[in-house]
């Protein structure tokens, strides 16, 4: 009772900080007198640079016509990226099918970059069910560039022509 008369009525200038590992034990009272923080999902500075960064580039691929996408996956499938481009594809996509469905912000795994998922859904013209059917051939293909030895670089302009 304590503690919940200090959350109810802090001190003037206080900051108070709770910290568990199994929130879950906490009471409701004391969870509804609370700000949660995950700092399990806090990222650096610079993986938010680099997503960022990614999903620029798939924006531009998108929005871009069909031979200078080809020229845009070449240069990725030689990137760094490379072992994770399908990855990064999927993940891309998922935010682009949940912002078209209006999910809710903790099922994005790019937050950051919602207002530029509704920008390029709407230049490219995409649909719901465009946009779940790209995910589903990316799915399909990462799968294949995975368990294969096919060429990735021919599945990611595949995958560019669809678009």
């Amino acid at each position: 009772s304590v503690l919940l008369k200090i959350l109810e009525e802090p001190p003037a200038k206080s900051v108070i900080i709770l910290l568990s590992g199994e929130s879950h034990l906490i009471l409701g009272t004391i969870h509804s007198r609370v700000q949660r923080v995950d700092f399990t999902n806090i990222k650096s500075k610079q993986d938010i640079d680099k997503q960022e960064e990614i999903c620029n580039t798939l924006a531009s691929v998108v929005l871009a016509k069909i031979p200078h996408r080809l020229t845009i996956i070449q240069k990725m499938a030689e990137s760094e990226i490379d072992s994770e481009l399908f990855d990064q594809l999927v993940l891309f996509f998922h935010d682009m099918l949940t912002v078209a469905l209006s999910g809710t912000e903790e099922s994005f795994h790019y937050p950051f970059y919602v207002k530029q998922y509704e920008n390029i859904a709407s230049r490219a013209g995409y649909t719901p069910d465009r946009i779940a059917s790209i995910l589903i051939n990316l799915i399909e293909n990462a799968h294949v560039a995975k368990t294969s030895n096919a060429n990735k670089r021919l599945l990611l302009e595949r995958i560019a022509l669809l678009l």
